[in-house]
């Protein structure tokens, strides 16, 4: 078979370069120490195919997720870092909602729980977006 990949266009697309990579990213937010409040973006993100959202937590371990046909959804920025050769280990959540022009804190809900002899919960955020790519 002699098929070939095209996008939603039509237009023929080369298998060898990622789509993702055709698309044009705008950086919508960003801010080096992070914030674990509501952010506002500084466009609108209506229209955006996917946007990646990166993050990182109190020790700074970064992660990031990518989020497809963003804007109403709920989405759980998580990790679940080791240190000090696997003597101390947390698992981190925060769950956001995306709106066209923010990302918000969605009812508080975030915290940690700390893998080492007292499986403790913290009822805290310390979760922090750092920066918001947009594709379109």
């Amino acid at each position: 078979m002699n098929d070939v990949l095209k996008d939603k266009n039509g237009s023929i697309l080369n298998p060898k370069i990622p789509r993702y990579e055709k698309k044009m990213p705008i950086v919508v937010y960003e801010n080096t120490n992070g914030s674990n409040s509501n952010i506002n973006l500084i466009q609108s993100i209506e229209n955006a195919e996917f946007i990646d959202v990166e993050f990182k937590n109190n020790n700074n371990t970064f992660n990031n997720v990518r989020v497809y046909d963003p804007v109403g959804k709920q989405v759980i920025l998580f990790m679940a870092p080791v240190y000090n050769a696997g003597q101390t280990g947390w698992i981190q959540s925060s769950q956001k909602k995306i709106t066209a022009t923010q990302i918000l804190n969605d009812g508080g809900q975030a915290g940690q729980i700390e893998l080492a002899t007292n499986n403790m919960f913290q009822d805290a955020n310390y979760i922090v977006i750092t920066k918001v790519i947009a594709f379109y």
